[in-house]
């Protein structure tokens, strides 16, 4: 039961990031230049706060080159670009 979880939540994840590239790709045939939505903005546009937050704990209480060199640059990548790999490992998990 918990294989086929994974292995459904790994394909929609999957299909997300196309249907993002898709999209992404259709406003640069429309507009003639390519726009990425980051991660950092789909996170903020839900919860502000938490992304605050999150980046005030990872500098203050674990290390702030954790945040500079790790986390930050994540939420600045485009979010196609998170869902392909963890979309591919989450439906690894449910076929194991």
């Amino acid at each position: 039961m918990i294989k086929q979880i994974f292995k459904v939540f790994g394909i929609l994840l999957l299909t997300t990031a196309l249907l993002l590239i898709l999209n992404e790709a259709y406003g640069y045939f429309r507009d003639g230049y390519w726009q990425s939505y980051p991660l950092g903005q789909l996170w903020y546009s839900i919860s502000p706060g938490t992304l605050n937050l999150t980046q005030a704990v990872t500098e203050r209480y674990l290390d702030w080159r954790l945040w500079d060199y790790g986390i930050g640059q994540l939420v600045i990548w485009p979010l196609w670009v998170t869902l392909i790999p963890l979309g591919l490992l989450t439906a690894w998990m449910g076929r194991r």
